[in-house]
Parts: structure tokens; C-alpha cells; sequence
């Protein structure tokens, strides 16, 4: 009996190293995950119906990690051109990072790109085999807004999001998925939001209005441009979740 037990944990391991190392089909994931093709709408429907019930069933607090993200994408950006942190702020409502250096341009449009990019990458590993890297990349993000922000509101949906994460990352893989796809697609959708209220009114918008004067073009054409580009990301994980 020990014997047979051993051989399968060889056998099992054997498995897990060639899906690492080979280029399988999305079926074949599917398959070896427990998932189904079907399990994989699981993630954009919770992910929606989160979004049509956030503002009842948790107020405010996907709009404010909506709103940390995106300050975290301009600081991020303004650090790797070179540039400096000098204050930062966060609120459900509003937030802003004001840095010093790097490449405005970059650094300006990095928050209305982040959000999505994120949101994209997430949904992405949910059903390919970079599942653990993306479970580990929402670690620490959820580390470094505990750390970033003085508010204790952001404090504390940082420490839910990181308890979350262990927890599903120690579960069933399959719902590691599905948690990682969810949030992935709800940043997403927070992010087409986003851009919608800012195309109704964008007056109060710094970034935008920075932007537009940085490269001489009405504030509607960036908002638009970020929609479309959101768009073509959301085509393309449809595509290879659904192909």
C-alpha cells in the first residue's frame, strides 16, 4: 500500500511538472483544475452581482479599493520613472499622490490604466496555470495598502482583502480561481464606472485635465480612448476564456 501511495505522488507530481513546463489548451487546465468551462462564468456573474449590490451590501468599500489601487498605480508609476512620493491621500470619495519627477505623462494616466490592466491580469491567471503568482500578487498589494494609507478605512478593507487571499489561496484551487477571476472582473467593472462618470462630468477630475492640456486634446477624447482600450481587454479575455 505504501508502495501504490508513493507511485501515485510521483505520478501526481510528474502531472503537475508537465502542465507546468507545456503549452496545454485551455481544456486541459479546465480539467486537471476541476474546472469547467461553464465554473468560469462564476466569477464574472459574482463579480456583477457585487458591483449591482455594493452600494448596499458594503457601501463605499469597493469604490475606496477602487479609489487605492488607482492612487497606487500613479505612485507606482512616478517611482519607476524616476520620480518621488511626496504626499499621499486616500478617501472613499476622492484621493490623490502628490509626487515630484519621473514621467508625467506615464505617471498621470497610470491610474485610470492600472485599475483595469490589474483587473485584466487578474481575471487572466484565474483560469491559466500563473494562478499562484496572481494569488501572490494580490498578497501584496494587500500589504503594501495596510502600509501605504493612514486611514483606517483603507486599513481595514486592506486586512479583509489579505485575510481573504490566505484563506482562499489555502483552499480548494478551484475556488482560489474563482476568487482571484471575481475580483479580477470587478476591477474591471469599477474602472468602466469610473470612466462613465467621468464622461458625464469630468470637471473635478485633476488627471484628466492634466492630461488634456499636456497633450492639447479634449478631456471626452481620453476618457473615450481609456474606455475603448478597457474594452479591447475585455474582448480578449472573453476570447481566451470562451474560445
Amino acid at each position: 500500500d505504501v508502495v501504490i501511495i508513493e507511485d501515485y505522488q510521483e505520478k501526481a507530481q510528474k502531472v503537475r511538472s508537465d502542465i507546468r513546463s507545456s503549452g496545454l489548451t485551455p481544456e486541459d487546465f479546465w480539467r486537471w483544475a476541476g474546472l469547467s468551462k461553464e465554473a468560469l462564468l462564476w466569477s464574472p456573474a459574482a463579480a456583477t452581482l457585487l458591483f449591482i449590490l455594493k452600494d448596499w451590501v458594503i457601501p463605499g468599500y469597493l469604490d475606496l479599493f477602487e479609489n487605492t489601487i488607482h492612487e497606487l498605480s500613479h505612485a507606482l508609476a512616478a517611482i519607476l520613472t524616476g520620480g518621488k512620493i511626496l504626499n499621499a491621500s486616500i478617501g472613499f470619495a476622492e484621493g490623490f499622490v502628490q509626487t515630484s519627477g519621473g514621467w508625467l505623462f506615464l505617471t498621470k494616466i497610470a491610474g485610470f490604466g492600472g485599475v483595469p490592466l490589474l483587473g485584466y491580469l487578474l481575471a487572466r491567471a484565474s483560469f491559466a496555470k500563473y494562478w499562484r503568482p496572481s494569488i501572490n500578487l494580490v498578497l501584496l498589494i494587500a500589504i503594501g495598502g495596510i502600509g501605504s494609507w493612514s486611514s483606517s478605512s483603507s486599513a481595514t478593507m486592506f486586512i479583509v482583502l489579505l485575510g481573504l487571499t490566505i484563506l482562499f489561496s489555502l483552499s480548494h484551487q478551484a475556488t482560489a480561481h474563482w476568487f482571484i477571476g471575481t475580483l479580477g472582473w470587478l476591477l474591471i467593472l469599477l474602472s468602466i464606472e469610473r470612466f462613465v462618470n467621468l464622461y458625464k462630468d469630468v470637471h473635478f477630475e485633476s488627471d484628466i485635465l492634466s492630461l488634456s492640456l499636456l497633450l492639447d486634446v479634449k478631456p471626452s477624447d481620453i476618457i473615450v480612448t481609456l474606455f475603448f482600450v478597457t474594452a479591447l481587454l475585455v474582448t480578449h479575455l472573453c476570447y481566451k476564456i470562451y474560445r
